[in-house]
């Protein structure tokens, strides 16, 4: 955070920087970057040992913030599924 300040980035930057891993962070009906961090950290750890260290994506608060709907861990990876076979067919008519 210090170092964001020095350098003088906004002050939402610092904010996300020191608070992305409190997971329980509800401050108010806003959504902020550090929100957007949270949640994107989460969904970082789907599939990796930290997805037990971390709590329930659909308990953090941050999630329901950013109003991304009901987002489990199950229907996170079928969306990544489903956008890794949209960039697999992309991939094979650019390179055909």
């Amino acid at each position: 955070g210090k170092i964001l300040r020095t350098w003088r980035f906004p002050h939402e930057f610092e904010v996300a920087a020191v608070e992305a891993e409190s997971w329980m962070r509800d401050v108010d009906d806003e959504p902020d970057y550090c929100d957007l961090v949270i949640v994107a950290q989460l969904h970082s750890y789907i599939g990796t040992p930290m997805a037990f260290k971390a709590p329930p994506l659909n308990e953090v608060p941050a999630l329901a913030r950013l109003g991304l709907g009901k987002l489990t861990p199950f229907a996170s990876l079928n969306l990544l599924t489903a956008a890794d076979d949209e960039v697999r067919a992309t991939e094979a008519l650019l390179s055909g």
